[in-house]
């Protein structure tokens, strides 16, 4: 994986999202005031997994536009699985007083305490479990969440109900299994509709084997400014946003023909193209970069920086 890392430090990277709203007491109600974006990705290849996102959080403090801190970790490794991390992208609303009147979004992030803690809460269960991790286990994490969820609704309604389409949180977990040459991706989508009731939406289990059609997995609402791109057979349009991915999606016919250091050209790529779009937009995707590999090196995942 040498060739990856070098790879890496030679290519200029940024960076995808947490997401925290505050409003003070006597303010506006805290539901009314949360941004949403992030660009997180999943790229199989013969050599390993590998999970990139932006580390932008946007903040919103009820009387101002959203602001933004560019220090967020959105992948986590998990403690008691190897080769295996989660992501999670989504809506993370904080107690108000927990925050104080904080107007810089970094120091106020560090000190706020949400009110669901989805990443403490999914990393949390699944390392609690021994062994492999299973479509089964997956399954129950989702139903876990959904209780837990619906545990804060009981004590406070309406919390954490999320906006018209009801997204709340895409959770993500990206898993390598070395003896099999097997790169595993796995999201749900959790909603929280007007009347605070809960669901599972879009839940998914995808393997990647050497011989599986190659393909680039993205979550988060970054992932839609990218979906006219990759879709997109112009060379001006391709040329102007995308220049590795656009080399290489032809060239690509299965997991096993892309090697680690092209799938990090393409992560690379794509998280550019992506800021860069954003940038005309709400500025949800940006910052550095992290991207990390899940390969047979490695028991542990491993930064690329």
């Amino acid at each position: 994986m040498s060739l990856v890392l070098a790879v890496i430090r030679r290519i200029s990277i940024f960076g995808a999202l947490l997401l925290v709203a505050y409003t003070a007491p006597g303010e506006a109600d805290p539901r009314s005031t949360f941004t949403k974006g992030t660009l997180i990705l999943f790229v199989p290849t013969k050599d390993g997994l590998l999970v990139a996102a932006d580390s932008r959080s946007n903040v919103n403090f009820g009387d101002t536009n959203p602001s933004y801190c560019d220090r967020a970790s959105k992948i986590i490794p998990l403690k008691n699985h190897s080769r295996a991390v989660i992501t999670v992208a989504g809506t993370d609303k904080s107690d108000p007083s927990s925050g104080g009147k904080l107007r810089d979004p970094c120091t106020y992030i560090q000190s706020a305490v949400p009110l669901f803690d989805t990443p403490k809460i999914v990393s949390e269960y699944l390392d609690a479990k021994n062994g492999e991790i299973t479509k089964a286990i997956f399954h129950e994490l989702e139903a876990y969440v959904l209780r837990k969820i619906r545990a804060v609704e009981a004590k406070r309604p309406k919390t954490l109900v999320n906006g018209e389409d009801g997204s709340f949180a895409t959770v993500a977990l990206g898993h390598y299994i070395p003896e099999e040459n097997l790169s595993l991706v796995a999201t749900f989508t959790v909603r929280i509709l007007n009347h605070g009731n809960a669901a599972i939406a879009d839940s998914s289990w995808t393997e990647y084997h050497l011989s599986t059609n190659w393909e680039v997995r993205a979550i988060g609402d970054g992932a839609g400014l990218l979906q006219g791109l990759i879709g997109n057979e112009s060379p001006g349009v391709l040329g102007r946003y995308l220049v590795d991915y656009a080399q290489y999606k032809h060239q690509f016919s299965a997991v096993g023909d892309v090697a680690g250091d092209m799938g990090a050209k393409v992560a690379m790529d794509l998280m550019e193209a992506g800021k860069i779009l954003s940038e005309h937009g709400l500025h949800t995707v940006g910052g550095p970069t992290h991207i990390f590999i899940l390969d047979r090196e490695h028991p542990q995942p491993s930064a690329l920086q």
